[in-house]
């Protein structure tokens, strides 16, 4: 479902075995229509209700957005999904002007580092109910990076 959407309007790299997906979409991307956000939010059910509830920071204008990032549980910690947001940054690299901006929200923590590695920054963490916390990264090729929390 993501990944069609993505299709559509974005950047989808798969790998060969279909192990790994990362997709990117463009700052110009339309609103998902209203049965897919439906289909989204029974999909996910109360933790997509938790996200949904706070208050993140917008991106920042003209950001790309990472949106999805997987790997299948037999082939993690093995690299593949750092090596997947480094070919997909190269993709949007190639695609604009230096400089572009890619920004993702994660409620993992333990995929921070793996945002880290390829040049991303926490620029906001929220929490949320139950403990969850949502992390705002940005890829910002010219600001420096310099983190926040909020």
């Amino acid at each position: 479902m993501y990944l069609g959407f993505a299709v559509d309007h974005g950047i989808v790299l798969v790998t060969q075995d279909l192990s790994g997906v990362v997709a990117l979409l463009p700052p110009d991307t339309p609103e998902p229509d209203e049965q897919f956000q439906t289909e989204v939010a029974d999909l996910h059910g109360d933790r997509l209700i938790a996200v949904a509830r706070a208050h993140t920071p917008a991106p920042p204008e003209g950001a790309w957005n990472l949106a999805t990032l997987g790997v299948h549980p037999d082939n993690q910690g093995r690299g593949l999904g750092s090596a997947l947001v480094r070919a997909g940054l190269a993709v949007v690299d190639e695609m604009n002007p230096p400089g572009v901006r890619v920004a993702l929200e994660t409620s993992d923590s333990r995929n921070v580092m793996i945002y880290e590695r390829s040049g991303f920054v926490v620029t906001a963490t929220t929490p949320v109910d139950d403990g969850l916390v949502v992390h705002s990264m940005l890829r910002d090729p010219g600001g420096g990076g310099v983190p926040t929390t909020g």
